[in-house]
C-alpha cells in the first residue's frame, strides 16, 4: 500500500503505526519508510522511532535519501 504523508516527517509516524498494525494481527508483510536526511532534523521522526523500538517492530525498514539537502538548502548549510 502506498500511502501520501504530505508534509515533512509524517511518514515515519505513519509507518510504524502500519507496522504496529501488522504485528498486532499476526500479519508477515514489512513497512518500508523513505526519508530525507534533511528531514531526519525533525524531532517527530525521532518520536517515531522510539517508539519502533519500543514496540519492538523488526517488520519496519527506513531508507535514507542522503543527498545532503535539507528543505531550507544544503544540510551543511542548515546545521551550521
Amino acid at each position: 500500500m502506498d500511502v501520501a504523508t504530505g508534509s515533512l516527517a509524517q511518514g515515519p509516524g505513519i509507518g510504524v503505526g502500519i507496522a504496529a498494525w501488522i504485528k498486532a494481527v499476526g500479519g508477515r508483510g514489512r513497512v518500508y519508510v523513505v526519508v530525507g536526511d534533511g528531514e531526519l532534523d525533525e524531532g517527530q521522526v525521532w518520536e517515531a522511532v522510539t517508539h519502533a523500538a519500543t514496540l519492538k517492530l523488526n517488520n519496519l525498514v527506513a531508507i535514507v535519501d542522503w543527498n545532503g539537502y535539507h528543505h531550507d538548502g544544503s544540510v551543511k548549510e542548515v546545521k551550521a
